[in-house]
């Protein structure tokens, strides 16, 4: 069979179909019709006015983080990331010529609410793939993915349970129990044809939705592979049993983690705390960590809310937004509202990313004698930038408005030091170094395997042709006055370091190392 036959089964509703299959306006369906709303319903007139009115409210920010999740005591700051990621920011993969059409939209004005004449769009767009036009393929993604890190008891899971059944495309799952097949596609073979036809797993089910992993830190290596792609380029490749195809995964991910010890250590790093590679946490917008400090006053005020929750106190139980209404304003939002990037807006982007940027300054702190990195630190990095971009226009989808503006930039640059920022701070030097996720090492233990390396090759070069223990090595090296707390892990990883560049033959078993000749100071 081919390829085409195991994507139409995939997804009933073109939700796992490859990117190259036609969708008319190349970006959702029908413009009166949310691709988000159950079943497709259409919303009546009335709702719209009535969403569209809400919408002008000057508190509708905060009605909105009441309105999610009302039983979960404060994370406001939580709430407003998941709310980030439920409205979503622009994606970038439209048909040529749909965004430059929207910016002159934006620029030409026409109010927050100006219908937009969509009907030529459509059939400039459709004449164009019926005689082979090319996509705009620019392979930046609108969703923004979250991760919860922190303590047991602090309403992680429950979160994710709320927030998937606020998704009418969502998918909830647990990492302990998924695997590669159950997050993709699995092969199987049709009763009726007998043919073998792929069958979508979460990630393709919860396409232009929301996928909730549960349990994070529990998957398998095989399993968080798959999330590479997924989560940037958001498409899932397979290639099984003859079948080759690309599904579509354009899917937020708002996963949950617990640390390796259950409770979270401050004197450690978040990629200490929670083994997760380097590779995929920075595939995270934002991380959020939630843990659980004992504090009189902030324990009070939660007893008191979750007893007023079993006395069923209106003002308690009752949020301002009633959960199908909620639904419909997200839904409307991601379906009609695209905003746009104001002159103003992309300013004060350049100039919050490189105040973060300088954020990074300040002292190298290695030994003397070993080569030096710079005295900065990697406070931001350009997925910080877009991350800050995604961010921005979801806070103004929040609001119904097609323009970005300067304070929906600087609530997003908030929003990112509360969490991330936050997250990636060294807890011995307590800067900021994004590298902690990006590389899972901060500059400070750069530098101190680097001055390790240093010393070593001093010690073993004059010692060419010998073999000593690792013990002894070590020993050795508590002379120097800097080194007498090196751990066995790290002395192991820089004579392994040294074994790869031919300098030494370590034998991890026997804890030995043979120095080779061509070792030099």
């Amino acid at each position: 069979m081919g390829e085409s036959d195991g994507e139409r089964r995939s997804s009933p509703d073109g939700g796992g179909t490859k990117e190259g299959e036609k969708r008319k306006g190349g970006e959702a369906p029908d413009s009166s019709r949310s691709p988000h709303s159950p079943g497709g319903s259409v919303l009546s007139p009335a709702r719209i006015a009535q969403l569209e009115e809400l919408a002008r409210q000057p508190d509708i920010y905060d009605q909105l983080v009441k309105a999610l999740a009302p039983s979960i005591w404060e994370l406001d700051d939580v709430k407003r990331g998941v709310l980030c990621m439920l409205f979503g920011g622009n994606s970038r993969r439209v048909k040529r010529g749909t965004e430059e059409r929207r910016r002159r939209r934006a620029r030409a004005g026409g109010g927050d609410f100006a219908e937009e004449d969509e009907e030529d769009d459509d059939a400039e767009e459709e004449e164009q793939a019926s005689s082979g036009g090319e996509y705009s393929k620019l392979a930046k993604r609108g969703d923004i993915n979250i991760l919860l890190c922190g303590d047991p008891g602090t309403s992680k899971s429950q979160l994710l349970g709320y927030v998937h059944k606020l998704s009418p495309r969502g998918v909830y799952t647990s990492g302990k129990g998924s695997s590669a097949v159950g997050l993709t596609a699995s092969i199987v073979r049709d009763p009726e044809t007998r043919d073998l036809v792929l069958e979508s797993g979460a990630l393709v089910l919860s396409d232009l939705g929301i996928c909730c992993i549960d349990e994070f830190d529990k998957m398998s290596d095989t399993t968080r592979a798959i999330l590479h792609e997924a989560m940037e380029q958001q498409t899932v490749s397979i290639a099984k049993a003859g079948i080759i195809a690309t599904l579509n995964a354009r899917t937020a991910i708002l996963a949950s983690a617990n640390p390796v010890e259950s409770r979270y250590n401050p004197r450690l790093s978040v990629v200490e705390n929670i083994k997760l590679p380097p590779t995929l946490l920075s595939r995270f917008d934002l991380i959020y960590l939630i843990l659980d400090n004992p504090d009189v006053e902030s324990d009070r005020r939660l007893a008191k809310h979750l007893v007023g929750l079993y006395y069923e106190t209106p003002d308690v139980v009752e949020p301002p937004l009633d959960h199908d209404l909620l639904r419909d304003y997200v839904s409307y939002a991601r379906d009609r509202i695209h905003p746009e990037l104001s002159d103003l807006a992309s300013r004060e982007l350049i100039a919050a990313y490189l105040d973060m940027r300088r954020m990074g300054s300040g002292s190298s702190g290695g030994a003397p004698g070993a080569p030096s990195s710079g005295n900065r630190t990697i406070s931001a990095t350009p997925r910080q930038l877009e991350s800050l971009v995604r961010l921005s226009e979801s806070l103004a989808r929040m609001r119904y408005s097609r323009v970005v503006s300067r304070d929906d930039v600087r609530e997003a640059v908030r929003l990112m030091r509360v969490a991330t920022q936050a997250a990636a701070t060294d807890p011995r030097t307590g800067r900021i170094d994004m590298d902690m996720i990006a590389t899972g090492r901060s500059k400070r233990e750069r530098e101190e395997g680097e001055t390790l390396r240093v010393h070593l090759k001093e010690l073993l070069g004059e010692r060419r042709g010998k073999r000593m223990a690792v013990a002894d090595i070590k020993k050795q090296l508590a002379e120097v006055g800097n080194l007498r707390d090196v751990g066995n892990d790290d002395l192991a990883e820089a004579l392994r370091g040294m074994e790869g560049d031919g300098a030494v033959q370590f034998n991890e078993r026997a804890q030995t190392v043979f120095v080779r000749a061509g070792v030099t100071n």
